[in-house]
């Protein structure tokens, strides 16, 4: 339960599932996004989930300098 928490607790987490969330609604045809389209979405989320990532590990970085 708390692994589900820490999910819905974190944006790379909560940008994940929008990425699933819009590839599922595309596979059941509850949109109508070109294949141009929802690549574009994704990259965009990929890229937002990578960049937080490094900046996480930026953060993690500094903690373990400064102690």
């Amino acid at each position: 339960m708390q692994v589900l928490k820490d999910l819905f607790a974190s944006k790379k987490g909560v940008s994940a599932m929008a990425a699933i969330l819009v590839v599922i609604a595309n596979s059941a045809g509850l949109t109508a996004l070109s294949e141009t389209t929802l690549t574009m979405i994704l990259s965009v989320i990929g890229s937002y989930i990578v960049g937080q990532g490094l900046a996480d590990l930026g953060k993690e970085k500094a903690k373990i300098e400064v102690e």
